[in-house]
């Protein structure tokens, strides 16, 4: 039976890095390591093409962004907003060009990945999360790994029907080193999970090995469009400047082929 491979990743930078002269880090890593994300690998041959996209793609893996815990509820940890509003999480899924067969090739070409974003909103529990939720606390620090059993990628996201209005820009990877080598695909239609689900990845993962200081807010901050065009699926007119759209034609079911 094909398995995914769990990984509590590190990404082994100095506390801050830099693109070109401008430097970031993530709200956490002020305090602590820079270690953070929570990292599927994929072993299957999930594919994606079509959609505007000008290559096929092959899923090399998944993870997650998301906030931290407050008194009551939590602050939003997409990585995306729409009009300025922001998620409590995001998912990421990944892809390389399928003639590539390293991440290192893929990034010295400007689309060499491909990144399907996902928003994750509150709201019922949903079940398909609850196998992938429940292995947290075996990978719960840095260096962690868990096989599992296979996760069908088109359990995680919503259904094929509700995949039509996306967003569509160049952009970088939103880890060190940030290279300019992305395809984004943003998706309007968000994930649902319950509040409790949510809290599950806020609690559970830590950024130290001790497990006294817990993995919040992995998320790079929203970054100014500067010359970037956005381009969205599903309008027939172009939107005012200040939105920075263009239109593309109505998507045709990009993931028609990540299911294969």
């Amino acid at each position: 039976m094909e398995l995914i491979f769990l990984v509590l990743l590190s990404l082994h930078t100095a506390k801050t890095a830099t693109e070109g002269e401008k430097e970031w880090c993530y709200l956490s890593q002020k305090w602590t390591h820079p270690s953070c994300a929570v990292k599927v690998s994929l072993s299957g041959s999930a594919k994606i093409g079509g959609g505007g996209l000008q290559n096929k793609y092959k899923a090399i893996e998944f993870h997650f962004h998301w906030g931290t815990k407050l008194s009551k509820g939590y602050s939003p940890g997409s990585e995306h907003s729409i009009d300025g509003e922001r998620y409590a999480m995001e998912l990421h899924i990944v892809h390389m060009k399928e003639d590539f067969s390293t991440t290192e090739q893929a990034v010295k070409d400007k689309e060499g990945l491909a990144v399907l974003g996902f928003f994750i909103k509150t709201g019922a529990k949903n079940e398909n999360y609850e196998s992938l939720i429940a292995i947290l606390n075996e990978v719960a620090v840095k260096g962690s790994q868990k096989n599992m059993l296979s996760l069908p990628l088109e359990s995680l996201i919503p259904a094929k029907e509700n995949l039509t209005r996306y967003y569509r820009y160049s952009g970088s990877l939103t880890t060190p080193n940030c290279y300019q080598a992305v395809v984004w695909t943003i998706f309007q239609e968000p994930i649902i999970l319950s509040e409790s689900q949510v809290v599950n990845f806020l609690e559970k993962l830590y950024f130290s090995e001790n497990k006294t200081l817990q993995m919040t807010d992995n998320f790079r901050p929203v970054q100014p469009l500067s010359n970037r065009i956005v381009y969205r699926s599903d309008v027939s007119v172009v939107q005012p400047p200040a939105k920075a759209l263009l239109v593309i034609p109505t998507l045709i079911y990009l993931m028609s082929l990540l299911f294969q």
